[in-house]
């Protein structure tokens, strides 16, 4: 550990820095530069530093909750009645492999011309951008094919079975027509009109209530020995 309140502390970091390929911290820019390492002391040090700090928030605490909820994660996970957590940091993870991705081409731009780079990956706009689709929905195509919101995977969940769970993810029109006619429920593909996507997405808590309901006439074995046989 190096105490960068200390003078010797920052003679160490001067001196790694001017052997780095990148430099990553999360401590806040203006924490970075009361220490005396913003950007351009760094870079003066080692002008092929990869070095990243603002951002419209940049002044703000970046914890993996807070991003999760400011980015609309956790209404994806949940609701916007009752959002909830994903019991992993998520938002760590994801921002960290973004973080590589960003200074790998950052490297690459150095190779090629000699030059660092100043790197922005902020936490809440790479998981916004990871959460987009979830978020946008039937709004992400021209013309929109439906609302924003991406519904069925709230809906996706393993079911019960006669002895314990199962993931069954029947996925195309052609996936539930293959199901329901194996399970001996035919009449749910006119119920739920399971091979118009569009009416599908409406109707999909209802298909997979029944889905669950079907679930528990059969063992897991049992079970996967019949998918299999469909798929």
């Amino acid at each position: 550990a190096v105490d960068l309140r200390h003078p010797d502390g920052k003679e160490v970091l001067r001196r790694l820095i001017a052997a780095a390929d990148a430099l990553v911290s999360n401590i806040r820019p203006a924490g970075l530069e009361r220490l005396g390492f913003g950007y351009e002391t760094c870079r003066a040090i080692n002008p092929g530093l990869i070095y990243g700090q603002d951002g419209p928030w940049a002044a703000r605490p970046a914890f993996d909750e807070i991003i999760q909820a400011a980015s609309g994660f956790a209404s994806a996970m949940g609701s916007d009645d009752e959002p909830a957590f994903v019991p992993s940091l998520v938002g760590d993870k994801i921002c960290g492999m973004a973080l590589t991705s960003a200074v790998t081409a950052a490297l690459l731009h150095r190779e090629r011309t000699g030059e660092g780079q100043l790197v922005e990956v902020p936490m809440l706009e790479t998981l916004a951008a990871f959460n987009s689709i979830e978020m946008f929905g039937g709004q992400a195509f021209v013309p929109p094919i439906g609302p924003s919101g991406y519904k069925r995977m709230k809906e996706r969940r393993p079911a019960r079975t006669k002895d314990g769970w199962l993931t069954m993810l029947p996925y195309s029109g052609e996936n539930w027509c293959a199901f329901f006619e194996a399970v001996g429920h035919p009449e749910c593909i006119e119920e739920f009109s399971v091979q118009d996507p569009v009416l599908r997405a409406r109707n999909i808590d209802k298909i997979y209530d029944r889905m669950r309901e079907i679930a528990l006439t059969r063992t897991t074995a049992e079970w996967e020995e019949l998918l299999l046989s469909i798929d």
